[in-house]
């Protein structure tokens, strides 16, 4: 694809996948492995009553996955159901079909509205009906203050589970810009200590996957971020490890001209420097 040569990298991935090849089958290249799951019932495989494995798969086949080993223990146990995991919504896609335009109820730009009701469905009046200001968190995602805060309330304080769902720092600039914004939602309900361990773990998390990909834009998109976090944010210590400022000893103006060399206060508000 030609346009990949310009495209801009933010970060890779990668992962285990847990593929099943049934032991006739013997396939020599790994790439030939079947991504179709398994259900194995050990009593007939391999002797073992009561136990059962359903293997293989992804996440694109997991409710199907989950409706046969639902069935299949059911089975097993002699009950006569069925599993509703086809009829029954995902939260947040009940009775929604059509996208709507939240900019004018609820005070946001289009794009944040409409990216908004896309992740939230259903929910979206629910979550972003609220009393106070509804700020946009994370920029590069559209992700809303009241979306950041229903999603803390449903995962406590792993902000690594509030970028699952809401995408907050999935972005460009990968969390630069929006981390401490996140971790700042954790007070007063977490104490600080908490907030910055979250705010550190996210962090950590995000630098995993830019590591392999710092060059060209991501690159100067990473030295940013180290700038604003390492010295304008001082997140290259932690400052409650430190001594107490002695305020006492900061110079109170230039140098002045009285007897024994007295500081006196400096009339341009210490311009000149001396």
């Amino acid at each position: 694809v030609p346009m990949l040569a310009e495209a801009r990298t933010i970060r890779s991935f990668w992962g285990v996948r847990p593929l099943y090849e049934p032991p006739e089958v013997g396939s020599e290249d790994p790439t030939d492995i079947t991504r179709d799951y398994f259900l194995l019932d050990h009593e007939e495989r391999d002797g073992l009553a009561g136990m059962t494995s359903i293997v293989g798969g992804k996440f694109t086949t997991y409710r199907m996955m989950g409706e046969e080993i639902s069935d299949h223990v059911c089975e097993q146990f002699g009950i006569d159901a069925d599993c509703r995991t086809a009829d029954v919504s995902l939260p947040g896609s009940e009775e929604f079909s059509v996208l709507r335009d939240y900019m004018d109820e609820f005070g946001l730009r289009s794009p944040i509205g409409r990216r908004s009701v896309e992740r939230l469905g259903s929910r979206a009046d629910e979550v972003l009906d609220t009393d106070g200001p509804n700020p946009t968190v994370c920029g590069c995602e559209g992700v809303t203050r009241a979306e950041v805060r229903d999603a803390i309330e449903q995962s406590g304080s792993d902000l690594n589970a509030v970028r699952i769902r809401t995408r907050a720092s999935m972005g460009n600039c990968q969390g630069g810009f929006c981390c401490h914004r996140l971790a700042s939602e954790l007070l007063p309900e977490h104490d600080e200590p908490t907030a910055r361990r979250a705010w550190d773990e996210l962090l950590e998390e995000r630098w995993k996957g830019q590591r392999h990909a710092l060059w060209g834009q991501q690159l100067s998109q990473a030295m940013l971020n180290y700038a604003l976090h390492a010295t304008t944010q001082n997140r290259d210590s932690d400052p409650a490890d430190g001594e107490g400022v002695d305020f006492g000893a900061f110079d109170d103006g230039s140098a002045g001209s009285g007897t024994g060399g007295a500081a006196g206060v400096a009339t341009d508000g210490g311009n000149r420097g001396n």
